[in-house]
């Protein structure tokens, strides 16, 4: 076999094996349960760093759950609960989050570029130096939210509950409604 086809084949392979790598790190809602199940208080889920990508998670009870660099990309939390949980720097960009309860959620540093929040509930949510570009929080609750850094840019406050929160003082037409 010649050093070019051995170097493809080899190439090929590694491919290959990163793929499976990846796929091993994807989880079903199924096997995400069966984890919620055996989670306790003092031992919550931990989701942190999978590729939950396209899953369909509405309903679920994830509160303190640790997604922490988790991507839920394209994701559907619709009426999820997420109280407390901990998304520092997880990926949600273009996910439904619709009627989802991140209360005291940890979501600095994550991104949310075209996520949909629409009357979702995020009370004294921390989304220090996260990236909304693009983000809908039409009608939600957003009081004594932390948006200290976050990037804003397009982000949608239509009809938010903005009172006390931190961080929109840079918003053309929020610092009015904020505090």
């Amino acid at each position: 076999m010649n050093k070019r086809l051995l170097s493809v084949l080899f190439s090929a392979a590694l491919a290959v094996g990163h793929a499976g790598g990846v796929m091993a790190g994807e989880l079903t809602v199924d096997e995400m349960q069966a984890e919620l199940d055996a989670a306790t208080p003092e031992q919550p889920a931990d989701f942190s760093g999978h590729d939950l990508r396209y899953l369909d998670l509405s309903d679920m009870d994830l509160a303190g759950a640790n997604l922490a660099g988790a991507d839920l990309s394209n994701a559907r939390l619709e009426n999820t609960r997420l109280e407390g949980a901990s998304l520092i720097g997880a990926h949600l960009d273009s996910a439904w989050l619709n009627g989802a309860d991140l209360s005291n959620a940890n979501l600095s540093g994550a991104t949310f570029s075209q996520a949909q929040l629409a009357t979702a509930r995020l009370g004294s949510a921390n989304f220090s130096h996260a990236d909304l570009s693009g983000a809908a929080f039409v009608d939600a609750a957003l009081a004594n939210a932390d948006f200290t850094g976050a990037n804003l840019e397009g982000t949608d406050f239509a009809g938010a509950e903005l009172t006390g929160t931190r961080g929109l003082e840079a918003v053309p037409g929020q610092a009015a409604s904020n505090g």
